[in-house]
Formats: C-alpha cells, sequence, structure tokens
C-alpha cells in the first residue's frame, strides 16, 4: 500500500481533478502535460514521494491513468447544445446571439478540453467571467484606458494578464487599441499551447475605430489561429453591424452558429 502522505497527496489530486492539478503543478513546471509528467514533478517537487514512487510506481501510475481516463470521459460531456459544431485545431467559430452565453460555455469547453489558459477580450468582464471563478482563463477589457497620446493612441497598457479567480476590475488589463491587442494575442499565443481565444464586443471596436480596421485585426486573429492550431470564438449580436459588415465577417470563419 501507499504510505499515508502519498496517499494523502495523490486523493488531492483526484478530487482537485487532472485539470485543475495540472494547472497547479504548472506554476512551477510550466511543461506538464501528463499525468505521468505531473506525477514525475511530484516526485521532484515533495521529497515525501521520492521512493514511494520508484517502490510502488506500477500501484501510483494505475491510479494516474484511471484518473486520466474519467478526465477525457468529463471531457466529451459538452455544456452546449449538440448541434454546435466540434471545433478542430485551427478552427474558428462565430455565435450570433444577443448576449454572449453559449459561446461562453463552449469557450469554457474548450479551456478545460485542452487543457490551458484562455484569453477572453471582452466589454463584459465581470458579469461573464470574474463572477464565474471556475473559468481558468485570462481577461482583457476592451475599453480605454483613460490616457491617451497626442495621436489618440493609448499609452502604457500593462502588459500582465489578470487571471480570473483573482482579478478584480480595476486590475484588469483594458484597452481599445487594436495594436495593442495584437501584442498581447502574440504574447499568449507564445506562451499557451493551443491558443484558445475568445472575444465579444466587436460592435464596440467597430465604434472606436471602423469596420475595416476591425475586420483585419479579425482575420489577422484567425491567421493566428491557424498557424499555431489554436481555437478562436466570437460573439457578436447580428443587428450591431450593417448587413454588407456582417456577412464580410462571417467569411472569416469556420463555422457560423
Amino acid at each position: 500500500m501507499v504510505d499515508e502522505k502519498s496517499k494523502e497527496l495523490l486523493v488531492r489530486i483526484y478530487k482537485m481533478g487532472y485539470i485543475e492539478a495540472l494547472h497547479e503543478a504548472g506554476r512551477y513546471a510550466r511543461q506538464a502535460r501528463t499525468m505521468t509528467e505531473f506525477l514525475l514533478y511530484l516526485n521532484s517537487k515533495f521529497s515525501v514521494l521520492d521512493d514511494e514512487i520508484d517502490k510502488r510506481q506500477d500501484e501510483i501510475f494505475a491510479i494516474a491513468e484511471k484518473i486520466e481516463k474519467e478526465i477525457l470521459e468529463k471531457a466529451r460531456e459538452r455544456p452546449v447544445p449538440a448541434e454546435v459544431p466540434e471545433l478542430q485545431h485551427g478552427e474558428t467559430i462565430l455565435f450570433c446571439e444577443e448576449k454572449p452565453s453559449i459561446s461562453v460555455e463552449y469557450f469554457d469547453y474548450l479551456v478545460k478540453k485542452n487543457v490551458v489558459k484562455g484569453l477572453c477580450l471582452t466589454r463584459r468582464p465581470k458579469e461573464l467571467f470574474i463572477d464565474k471563478k471556475s473559468l481558468d482563463i485570462l481577461v482583457v477589457w476592451l475599453a480605454s484606458s483613460g490616457d491617451a497620446d497626442e495621436e489618440g493612441h493609448e499609452e502604457q497598457l500593462p502588459m500582465g494578464l489578470a487571471v480570473v479567480a483573482d482579478a478584480h476590475p480595476d486590475s484588469i488589463p483594458k484597452t481599445q487599441d487594436i495594436r495593442k491587442l495584437t501584442d498581447i494575442i502574440g504574447n499568449y499565443i507564445q506562451q499557451n499551447k493551443p491558443p484558445v481565444i475568445f472575444l465579444e464586443g466587436i460592435n464596440y471596436l467597430t465604434v472606436q475605430t471602423d469596420f475595416s480596421k476591425v475586420l483585419k485585426f479579425i482575420q489577422w486573429l484567425g491567421e493566428q489561429i491557424v498557424r499555431n492550431d489554436g481555437f478562436f470564438v466570437l460573439s457578436v449580436h447580428p443587428d450591431a453591424l450593417q448587413k454588407v459588415e456582417f456577412e464580410k465577417l462571417k467569411d472569416e470563419f469556420t463555422y457560423v452558429f
């Protein structure tokens, strides 16, 4: 049998769930992506397991395999309607809805399924995400930072992203500058594979700039998703755009729901 201390750690892993355990380990070992890697991490991090993993490797790995199987089965439980397409790596989806709803749940599903931190660009950070502490995401608020240079460009946006569980509206990076959004997305993609990105508030960006610039931004983002085998979810109220603009926007997505 595994000694009580080792068993306690393994039970803790089980209760937290495989995904949550990986995220905790990820703060120390960013490369952990499988249960085996996580257990090897535990072996180096917690001295109490140094001998136990060597002595009882088969027993401990059997528990790991059981957890892995349960997580894979759980990941198949989609919280959204069955008719919503299942995105493959490098694909994008546009949700047409009055308020972000199914799109948010689908984004959450993709984050959990791919065991990554998602990136959310939103006009409603508190309503959609901060109050839902189950989401493991990074948030950028589509809003004016309050500071601008003589040409109207915002200055010195913090490049750190707020983790939703710890976020307060005042601490969330905010911008309406598309150039800074591309910088933020580029930094996020470099550190998170596969990237999972959610955007809502495109009408706000259109008002602040113009539709042609927003469309180019969406086209660029779609290209990054393809190049990095990621996922992109966009929520838009159809009435927020002119018909011809909305048709151009739909052409940029793998699926429209």
